[in-house]
């Protein structure tokens, strides 16, 4: 099921302060929640999901973020365990920076400087809405597995 969140939507609706207001990340946040709720009412079992596999720019972003690569290293991010108390860590430190400190912190690639407080917002909020403790990172998608489902 795909919902209507992401870095780019929720920054260009709802941040407009540089750092972010409080209200602004609130509403974030709050979208966000308010979505992954309505999955959570379609789709049930994902409360019962055992393992919380991540992929992609913003979970692979903050992961690097937490580790602190100065550069991309996909042997270190893939696999990574990125818990809910690093997200939330990572998240206060991004948001609470204008987009000039944010793009000091090593593993914020410059491209999503100024995406990268939405994304994180969303990241939290699953880790929220679906009360994992953890997430397993991963730098392969769905792609790779049909790739590897042909060969």
């Amino acid at each position: 099921m795909s919902i209507d969140v992401g870095s780019v939507r929720l920054t260009e609706r709802w941040i407009e302060s540089d750092p972010p207001a409080p209200e602004e990340l609130h509403a974030c946040i709050s979208v966000t929640t308010q979505y992954l709720e309505d999955v959570v009412r379609e789709h049930p079992v994902m409360r019962g999901a055992k393992t919380f596999v991540g992929l992609a720019g913003t979970v692979s972003t903050v992961a690097a973020v937490e580790i602190g690569l100065p550069a991309y290293d996909r042997d270190r991010l893939h696999h990574f365990t990125l818990t809910r108390a690093a997200a939330e860590d990572v998240f206060r430190t991004l948001a609470t920076e204008n987009a000039a400190q944010r793009a000091h912190n090593p593993g914020l690639e410059a491209g999503r400087v100024d995406v990268i407080v939405g994304g994180t917002a969303v990241l939290v909020g699953i880790f929220r809405v679906l009360g994992f403790t953890e997430m397993l990172v991963s730098e392969a998608d769905i792609l790779d597995g049909l790739v590897r489902s042909q060969i």
